[in-house]
Parts: C-alpha cells; sequence; structure tokens
C-alpha cells in the first residue's frame, strides 16, 4: 500500500471519531509522567519546513492549546524501529554494533532523495505531516528485514510501514471543541509545507517522542549523489 493510500485510509478511519471528540490521549503526557521508555530507530530528522510548520502550529494551538504539538527539532520520519520503546529497554553495545552494520549495509548504494510532505491528517491518536518519498523507504526497509533475518536478529516492528509520515501532534487532553478543530484540519489537508532534501539518516536511541533533549545518535549515514 502506497503512502497516499494509506493516508486516505487513515482519513476515512478516523474523522468521525476526531468529530465526535473520540479521541486517544496519551497518559505520559495527560499526567506529564517522564518517559522512561527507549528504544533504537533509524531516522530521517525533518528540520527543513520552520516557517511552514510554525504557522501550522500557530493555528493549531490558537484552537487546541492544551494538545502537544512536537518542537520542530523532534520532527523525524522513522525509517525503521529496530527496538521499539519501551521501558523494559537496556542499552546493548553489541546490539549496537548490529544495527550498525546492517544499516551500513541497507543504504549502501541509496542514493539521496526528497521528502515531500503535502497535507495533514489526524488519527484517534496523533495527527501527521503526510510524507511522500516515491517508495524509498519501502526498499530500505525490506533491505533492512532481510539482512536482519540473514543475521538471526528478531524484528520488533508492530506491522510493515509503508507510510513517510512525520508525526507532529498528540493528545494529552480531550477536545474542548472539536468543530472547528477539525474545520481547520479539513482546510489543511492538502496544505504544501515544503520539500526535505534526504542526504542523511541517524541511528538513534531514543523516547517515545524522539525528544531532542534524550535523543543519543549512534551513528550517522550519508547517503549517495543522486536526485
Amino acid at each position: 500500500m502506497s503512502s497516499a493510500s494509506l493516508y486516505k485510509q487513515i482519513y476515512k478511519a478516523n474523522i468521525h471519531k476526531i468529530s465526535s471528540g473520540n479521541i486517544g490521549i496519551d497518559p505520559y503526557l495527560s499526567d506529564h509522567t517522564v518517559d522512561s521508555r527507549r528504544g533504537i530507530s533509524l531516522i530521517i530528522p525533518v528540520l527543513g519546513i520552520k516557517e511552514e510548520y510554525a504557522a501550522l502550529v500557530g493555528q493549531f494551538q490558537a484552537l487546541a492549546p492544551e494538545q502537544y504539538y512536537y518542537p520542530l527539532e523532534d520532527l523525524h520520519t522513522t525509517v525503521f524501529d529496530f527496538i521499539r520503546a519501551s521501558d523494559q529497554y537496556t542499552r546493548n553495545e553489541k546490539q549496537e554494533k548490529e544495527f550498525r552494520l546492517i544499516t551500513h549495509v541497507a543504504l549502501g548504494n541509496v542514493p539521496r532523495f526528497s521528502l515531500r510532505l503535502n497535507g495533514i491528517v489526524f488519527s484517534s491518536a496523533a495527527g501527521l505531516l503526510k510524507g511522500y518519498d516515491d517508495d524509498r523507504l519501502i526498499v530500505i526497509r525490506q533491505n533492512i528485514r532481510h539482512l536482519m533475518a540473514a543475521r538471526g536478529l528478531r524484528n520488533d516492528e508492530r506491522y510493515e510501514s509503508s507510510s513517510a509520515h512525520v508525526t507532529f501532534c498528540r493528545f494529552p487532553s480531550p477536545l474542548l471543541d472539536p468543530a472547528p478543530f477539525v474545520s481547520l484540519l479539513e482546510a489543511r489537508k492538502y496544505l504544501y509545507l515544503g520539500t526535505e532534501k534526504v542526504s542523511r539518516m541517524e541511528l538513534v536511541e531514543h523516547d517515545w517522542y524522539n525528544s531532542n533533549g534524550t535523543k543519543r545518535i549512534i551513528a550517522s549515514f550519508d547517503l549517495g549523489s543522486g536526485e
């Protein structure tokens, strides 16, 4: 399934939930609980849409200031979750070495490419910037899965993602007035936010929100010349 098809599916499955205020409250954000969950992921930092993102978030904050909007420096596209963030995580240098090697091989022939951020969509638990990458990430994910299987490593993915989205909003509180929130969502459904030129990926140890203050970069990988 392409990203475009997936975003349409997310929209259809959730727009009525958002309209009725039937959203998933994030207990960590709601209770101001320190997030001790950690994991390891390959990510693309998304930093090239500063002005457009600030304007978008400002519009939502004016309507729903009680919700959580990601700081620009935390924005990212997840390429692959090697270890899903959880309270059971423990640092393992041997495992990190395996993940570095696998990523190095998986990205060996991957050229630079563009990630277009065009529109937004909400699930019942989060707001997403709709990313389009011409299915480049699908190929990279398949490479990683094959390499992990060949090395006898467990795949911790919940599902095989085909998306290039960027999470930008979560719900620590109920929507006090869903109607204007949904109106803004509809009005910005196809808003072009910009294009991120992807020339580098990061293997990181991170919390659930990829918070910049707690993120540890294990390795950075520069992509080859290309688009």
